[in-house]
């Protein structure tokens, strides 16, 4: 179990900020590992900004060794306003020449504030943390073989299906 907290004051103006302001935050980290590998997290975060209000998010991540090679790997994640889901299969072979996984996400948030950010797996000099807002949900493929011993062979596909709804309203 992790718990840590942090207050922040600023006394002159900052970017989009016209006036003094204050910042604070705590996290709550709990972790439990099983003997099989198999582990299970649990985080709550709260944030209270003086211009903005507070924020409640939370975390709860699961992830299996199913056997020596397959593994297995499932998280929810948000807040009030939102929240994203995924699963996750891996597959590695015993020599490690073969590393294969499959996740498959589905998000609902209300708009662009209450996002939620969660990373994917990808090629080498490639960093995805992807934001979910909307409604929709996506899915990728990663394969990578190593043919030799210093040769690596990757290859990613994703999709994301998201569906935006616009309200215009007319006066009058």
């Amino acid at each position: 179990m992790h718990l840590s907290a942090e207050y922040s004051a600023y006394p002159w103006s900052r970017y989009r900020i016209d006036g003094p302001s204050w910042d604070s935050r705590a996290r709550l980290d709990i972790l439990k590992e099983f003997q099989s590998g198999s582990q299970l997290r649990m985080r709550l975060d709260w944030r209270h900004k003086s211009e903005s209000g507070s924020t409640l998010k939370g975390r709860l991540h699961a992830s299996a060794a199913l056997t020596q090679c397959w593994s297995l790997s499932a998280r929810i994640e948000g807040g009030l306003k939102g929240f994203a889901t995924y699963g996750e299969l891996g597959f590695r072979t015993t020599d490690r020449r073969w590393d294969i996984c499959a996740r498959g996400t589905y998000y609902n948030t209300e708009d662009w504030n209450s996002r939620v950010y969660i990373y994917e797996r990808g090629v080498p000099q490639s960093f995805s943390v992807e934001n979910y807002y909307g409604k929709g949900w996506s899915w990728y493929f990663l394969v990578k073989w190593s043919p030799a011993r210093f040769a690596d062979l990757w290859f990613k596909y994703s999709k994301n299906y998201c569906a935006f709804f616009i309200l215009i309203t007319i006066p009058g």
